[in-house]
């Protein structure tokens, strides 16, 4: 048997020039998270990541090297282009979106509600447009990633995996067999540096825990620091 850690990344620098960069909270939660994996005799053979700076930044803090494998096959969904694309066509369905959209880049509740409406109509819309990827090309390709990951590493290791909250969601709603429509939530409440933990034995996976971040809680209660974040 052997075990996948699915490891979310830091806060994101939310609001600022460069999303893709650790807040300074991020950076915080991935060091403390890297004090509870060795606590814990967490060890990992393999360190993989997407490419996205947020996610290798975290896996150096958290795991102590530098990923041996990057696959962009684990970068997160392209929340940005969906929202260009889709947003246009929301709004006319849902007034609404309009004045939440105006506060979206600053106030991340914002952000979260036309996030739900947006993702809810990638997964169920027909309609192909260009520079959108696809809901199945997404899913597929994030999947097709994991079974790669399982097939070449076999049995018997212990594999950190620091990728997004889109891309947890997408492979655990896969694991547990639900439809697209139920991949969202497990989106939300993904915490920042949280944990979900895979086993598989040849090509059987499941799903041992989702989202842990019961650490944060104590640990940060210790420290005297507010370690729990969203986005």
């Amino acid at each position: 048997m052997s075990s996948i850690y699915l490891i979310r990344h830091g806060q994101a620098s939310f609001g600022s020039d460069n999303y893709d960069r650790l807040s300074p909270l991020g950076r915080r939660q991935a060091e403390v998270l890297g004090e509870y994996l060795a606590d814990q005799g967490i060890i990992f053979d393999v360190v993989i990541s997407g490419d996205l700076e947020r996610q290798r930044d975290t896996a150096v803090l958290a795991a102590g090297r530098a990923p041996e494998l990057i696959d962009p096959r684990f970068n997160e969904v392209d929340n940005e282009g969906q929202f260009d694309a889709y947003v246009p066509q929301l709004i006319d369905q849902f007034p609404e979106l309009e004045q939440l959209i105006e506060r979206a880049t600053t106030d991340s509740r914002s952000y979260q509600l036309v996030l739900r409406r947006v993702f809810h109509h990638w997964v169920t819309t027909e309609d192909e447009l260009q520079g959108v990827e696809s809901w199945a090309s997404y899913s597929g390709r994030a999947r097709a990633g994991l079974e790669e990951v399982m097939a070449t590493y076999g049995r018997g290791v212990s594999l950190g995996l620091f990728t997004s909250g889109g891309t947890i969601a997408t492979l655990v709603h896969q694991v547990l067999g639900l439809p697209g429509t139920g991949c969202y939530q497990f989106f939300e409440p993904m915490i920042n540096c949280s944990i979900t933990h895979l086993v598989y034995n040849g090509d059987q996976v499941s799903l041992q825990y989702y989202n842990d971040h019961s650490f944060f809680k104590v640990l940060g209660q210790q420290l005297g620091e507010d370690l729990v974040s969203y986005r």
